[in-house]
């Protein structure tokens, strides 16, 4: 049996974080991963930086894109395929929402171009909560 994905996405602010703290404390969810976008990979790292600087938009994406596909290769797709259920703090809608808004004076449809970029390999999550 395949494990679930699950997906905290919000504006800054909306209680992503304290609801995975939370959740992280609650023996219910003892077996669950919980992890972040961006990771704390050296590309999670990295995008951070370029976050807090004066970075290219589309560096950014791409930054961002970088850290999506290695965490998603090495540790939710691993954990899903154990069986294991995931919850991420932040994920691709995030991604989408933002890096669209920030990339519409580069592409006719940002937010097209973004989704295509990440078709094929990306992991969908199970079920997204959308914290307002």
């Amino acid at each position: 049996m395949k494990g679930k994905l699950i997906t905290l996405e919000g504006i800054d602010g909306s209680g992503k974080s304290t609801i995975t703290t939370r959740l992280r404390s609650n023996p219910i969810f003892y077996d669950f991963i919980f992890t972040r976008e961006p990771s704390n990979s050296w590309i999670g790292e990295a995008v951070n930086r370029a976050i807090h600087s004066d970075t290219d938009d589309l560096a950014e994406l791409l930054l961002f894109t970088a850290d999506h596909a290695e965490h998603v290769s090495k540790l939710i797709q691993p954990a899903v395929e154990k069986g294991t259920n995931v919850i991420s703090d932040r994920y691709s809608a995030s991604r989408f929402a933002y890096q669209a808004v920030t990339l519409k004076h580069r592409f006719k449809d940002p937010m097209k171009w973004i989704q295509e970029l990440h078709m094929g390999w990306t992991l969908e999550p199970d079920m997204t909560i959308l914290l307002t």
